[in-house]
């Protein structure tokens, strides 16, 4: 495969592109922004269904389980094997939710993964709590032994994410956490769909937040979804999410033990559209969960070529979704990673460094200035010296659901011009430098 490959560099000019030469590919690398989604007619039929309906509102004078928004929530029940599941209006609102209805609140602090998305610490901002972020271990997942020496008098909680829809260090964590009566809510948002043993990252915690942004293995433009099996906490999540005046009874046909006057009420509902959209995409979930580990699983294979490049792994092996490529390069450094993702970006293959010598990444936590009024970003890297050490070194790939072959094989030529030529020391004059 390797000295085919090479082959086909010949062919397409061994020169970099990023140094003038011909790239590997001159469209687009397929990606969810570009308009690669899979949407069909089952999707147009399930819109067109609502909008004839005239009934947008998820919450009308139908019974719950004949609405579009109910019918999901039910399916998403049976998908997951949970007793319970909350349509919300995003990823960002789950968290938020799943935090406030195991009791956070202001003054609270929620032990949050340093290598996350800024949703994240802004859904403990948006349930009223601090944010408190934990290091990584070599692995780049949340470090359970730092995890447990930021445990405070005010830690109510802890949000674990399964970065890059790789599954943390669950177990660990789950010890932490009863060891010290902590409430766990996953974010599983960069994970539908992964499931470790046969159950679904998402469904370990106490509360599991998902999104079904555009972009996610659910795509309904926006929004997202809880899933719990603790009933009592449930029917907080509902009032919390905006089922006013007893429409509460439309989830919980049995006697609540909450009075909503006592609850906030918040508007984080989803609407129709989105529940009848869900609803399709959820069917084809297995068929896109089965096409990416696929795809990912080749991609590795062809990179056991280059035993320079070391691939972040899941906690649990087997817990990998494969909708993104994360690595890095034995004996790097931050130059050397973004050189990289810059040769892969310019050969036609979107790939970014998590670093901070590119654009912005909002997934690198020194770029949350909000969390630090008044601190530089060297001073708030310094805060987290080891999630900063491994990002600088971290490059970030998306593998579409929707590549096919030309893609894939495109994307070993690019990887195969770019890493060949590392090893030969074709790098951009600065590095060489260096």
């Amino acid at each position: 495969m390797v000295l085919s490959l090479h082959s086909e560099v010949t062919m397409k000019s061994k020169s970099l592109a990023i140094e003038g030469g011909a790239p590997v590919r001159a469209r687009y690398w397929p990606r969810f922004d570009k308009g690669d989604v899979d949407v069909d007619e089952r999707e147009l039929e399930a819109v067109n269904r609502v909008l004839r309906s005239r009934l947008l509102f998820r919450y009308d004078t139908r019974p719950i389980q004949e609405t579009e928004v109910g019918r999901f929530e039910q399916a998403l029940c049976e998908h997951f094997s949970v007793k319970h599941a909350l349509a919300v209006s995003s990823g960002t609102a789950a968290i938020a939710v799943g935090l406030m209805a195991v009791g956070v609140q202001t003054g609270d602090e929620v032990l949050c993964s340093s290598f996350a998305f800024a949703a994240d610490p802004s859904g403990i901002m948006l349930a009223g709590a601090t944010p408190v972020l934990v290091d990584v271990g070599p692995d780049t997942h949340m470090d359970p032994v730092d995890l447990e020496t930021r445990i405070t008098d005010r830690t109510k909680a802890i949000l674990v994410v399964h970065q890059r829809g790789q599954a943390g260090n669950i177990e660990g964590i789950l010890a932490v956490a009863q060891r010290h009566g902590l409430h766990v809510v996953e974010d599983a948002v960069p994970a539908l769909g992964a499931s470790i043993g046969g159950r679904y990252l998402g469904t370990f915690g106490t509360f599991g937040a998902f999104s079904t942004q555009a972009d996610k293995s659910l795509n309904t433009g926006e929004g997202g979804f809880l899933l719990t099996n603790d009933t009592l906490l449930f029917e907080r999540a509902v009032l919390l999410s905006g089922a006013y005046e007893t429409r509460v009874k439309k989830h919980c046909s049995w006697d609540t033990s909450i009075r909503e006057q006592t609850v906030p009420l918040f508007n984080f509902r989803m609407d129709e559209i989105r529940g009848a959209l869900g609803r399709v995409q959820l069917e084809k979930l297995p068929h896109r969960v089965e096409t990416l580990r696929r795809n990912y699983a080749r991609v590795l294979c062809f990179l056991d070529a280059y035993p320079e490049v070391m691939v972040r792994r899941s906690c649990v092996p087997e817990a990998t979704l494969g909708h993104y490529l994360v690595f890095q390069l034995r004996n790097s450094d931050p130059r050397d990673a973004q050189w990289t993702a810059d040769a892969l970006a310019a050969e036609g293959v979107d790939a970014r460094c998590f670093g901070t010598l590119g654009r912005p990444n909002i997934r690198s936590f020194w770029n949350w200035e909000f969390m630090f009024p008044g601190l530089s970003q060297a001073e708030i890297r310094a805060m987290l010296p080891a999630t900063s050490r491994m990002l600088d070194l971290t490059v970030d790939v998306p593998l579409s659901p929707s590549l096919d072959e030309e893609d894939l094989m495109d994307l070993e030529v690019a990887l195969a011009k770019v890493l060949d030529a590392r090893r030969l020391n074709r790098v951009a004059p600065e590095l060489a430098r260096a």
